[in-house]
């Protein structure tokens, strides 16, 4: 593989992350705000009835939603 700046900046960012044996264990995560003026977490497996439907909780400072995996992956596709 050629090595290139893009390829630095990529792997520069999974090594900021747990590593996944780690990750695995765990029910939150944070995401990066790439305008670094919000806090953002994510929450999963909050109670049986949301990991069998697999709703999440998506929070941004003090606001919090419930969001349906299923629908964020649909629409994803078109980012």
């Amino acid at each position: 593989m050629r090595y290139s700046s893009l390829t630095a900046k990529d792997m520069s960012v999974t090594s900021e992350q747990d590593s996944a044996r780690e990750q695995v264990h765990q029910t939150r995560g944070a995401l990066r705000d790439h305008t670094g003026q919000h806090r953002v977490e994510m929450f999963w497996d909050i109670n049986e009835d949301c990991k069998k439907d697999r709703i999440f909780k998506l929070k941004i400072d003090d606001y919090s939603v419930l969001l349906d995996w299923e629908q964020v992956a649909r629409l994803g596709r078109w980012i």
